[in-house]
């Protein structure tokens, strides 16, 4: 067999094909010829930057979790998440090796083509993939000490147990690799969280053909309650919280659709639609240069992971708690809509597009915020993505939409609150109309209509579900726009 078609079928190799069609001793000559080639001297470039970052200790706390000591102690972890496969080991961990640089490093034409050097791509994938923790020291006062987890908690309905985040009070990191620097003053009342906004794991490569911008320095500064209080008004809000690098988490995107009939659809960020230059990390830069967050990054994930289920990623604007359960264990409530979209002459607006977009009668599949729904099902999270722990508020994010959460349950300040893009139709539009004749006709109150109705552009599905009116009733009363 010849080296050429050797590396190009590697890709095309499945876990059923090799049990299936390939005999041992088959794996292990294929297994030999693979790695003759490793003598090649061609090296696979990559646009993706790797580090290898030392964790904090993650030894379980003690019964008294505030003593800390006065020199920080950290640990490090270079012990690949993958380990090139010995002769006595299944050709399919090759195989897995290959797919994950090229999928980690999109440098499969030059991983598998008959004069590359396939180990040092397998290498720098190994590195992506095994990110360790930042080094983290906590401060309080003038004592500095390594990050401990405090007393475990019991989540509902389950004996499994959960870490309390070791970031609950003042601390400070900085990754000299990746130039992140986090500063955050915890005291009774306020969490003041000062960042450039540079992660502390690899990024994509920035400008890109769906994003033209480049990742820059930042200087923000939060002011978080740390005390929340909730309410439980699920306010729509366009920046949800800081993850604990200090990279700020927003769901939502500027891009939309806007039909001469009047419709108008947000282009969510997590879709196959349009390409708004994500990268791995489901995240994008803005025109200022601050790189930020759509969705779940498994490299922030995997930073700040413990031995335990849940992994405290970020704080929310209200002070509560932002968590990523590993097994999934909290599901989101929100489901896509099954009736069809409406809309005539829609055309896509900023990077998104510009071209013409067929709406009329297309079925929700996510490309669009309000293509999903909230079904106020037990056992599932709240529209906000919010959960209560043995007595505990807390939000998920989670792999399905909203993937971060998209509304608050607890008081914040308006100036604690970011400024973005606006999350209704664009500027110009006119005056909010007036639904007092609305409310009036469906014989409900004017604020629970305006409550029910949200934000614009104003989800009239959703709304006909929490009124319990029906959609075309609702539909036909509602004004134009314009």
């Amino acid at each position: 067999m010849k080296e050429t078609t050797l590396f190009h079928g590697l890709t095309k190799l499945t876990k059923k094909n090799i049990l299936q069609k390939e005999t041992t001793k088959n794996h292990i000559l294929m297994f030999f010829i693979v790695f003759g080639v490793f003598a090649i001297n061609s090296a696979c470039t990559s646009d993706v930057e790797t580090s290898e970052i030392e964790k904090p200790s993650t030894t379980p706390s003690t019964a008294d979790s505030s003593t800390s000591s006065s020199t920080p102690a950290t640990t490090s972890n270079s012990a690949p998440l993958f380990a090139i496969p010995s002769e006595g080991e299944s050709f399919e961990a090759v195989v897995q090796l290959c797919e994950l640089a090229s999928n980690s490093l999109q440098c499969e034409q030059e991983c598998f083509a008959n004069n590359s050097n396939l180990e040092e791509c397998v290498a720098e994938a190994e590195e992506i993939a095994n990110i360790a923790k930042p080094e983290t020291t906590i401060t309080t006062g003038s004592t500095t000490s390594t990050p401990s987890p405090s007393e475990n908690i019991d989540r509902s309905n389950s004996d499994t147990k959960e870490t309390v985040s070791a970031f609950l009070g003042s601390y400070t990191f900085s990754d000299d690799q990746f130039g992140t620097k986090v500063t955050v003053d915890a005291n009774e009342s306020v969490r003041s969280i000062i960042s450039n906004a540079l992660p502390n794991h690899a990024t994509g490569t920035f400008p890109n053909s769906g994003n033209p911008n480049k990742i820059s320095e930042q200087n923000t500064n939060y002011e978080f309650p740390t005390e929340p209080v909730f309410t439980g008004a699920s306010i729509e809000v366009l920046t949800t919280g800081v993850a604990i690098n200090g990279v700020k988490l927003e769901p939502g995107t500027a891009e939309s659709v806007s039909c001469d009939s009047g419709e108008f659809y947000r282009i969510e960020a997590l879709q196959k639609t349009y390409n708004l230059g994500l990268d791995l990390n489901n995240a994008h830069v803005q025109p200022t240069g601050e790189y930020h967050y759509h969705g779940v990054s498994q490299l922030l994930v995997n930073a700040f992971s413990t031995e335990t289920d849940l992994i405290h990623l970020g704080f929310a604007a209200d002070g509560y708690l932002i968590y990523y359960s590993k097994s999934g264990a909290y599901e989101s409530g929100y489901e896509l809509k099954k009736t069809p979209r409406e809309g005539t002459g829609c055309s896509a607006t900023g990077p998104a597009g510009g071209d013409r977009v067929a709406i009329q009668g297309t079925l929700p599949d996510g490309t669009y915020t309000s293509d999903w729904i909230h079904m106020n099902t037990d056992g599932k999270l709240d529209s906000c993505n919010g959960v209560t722990v043995n007595g505990e508020y807390l939000y998920l994010m989670t792999d399905t939409f909203p993937y971060i959460p998209r509304c608050l349950n607890g008081q914040f300040n308006a100036s604690t609150k970011p400024a973005g893009p606006p999350l209704g139709p664009p500027p110009g539009s006119g005056q909010p109309p007036d639904l007092t004749s609305v409310a009036d006709a469906l014989g409900i109150d004017l604020n629970d209509l305006i409550s029910a109705l949200g934000p614009p552009p104003p989800d009239l599905e959703a709304a006909a579900i929490k009124l319990n009116v029906p959609l075309s009733e609702l539909q036909s009363l509602m004004p134009r726009p314009g």
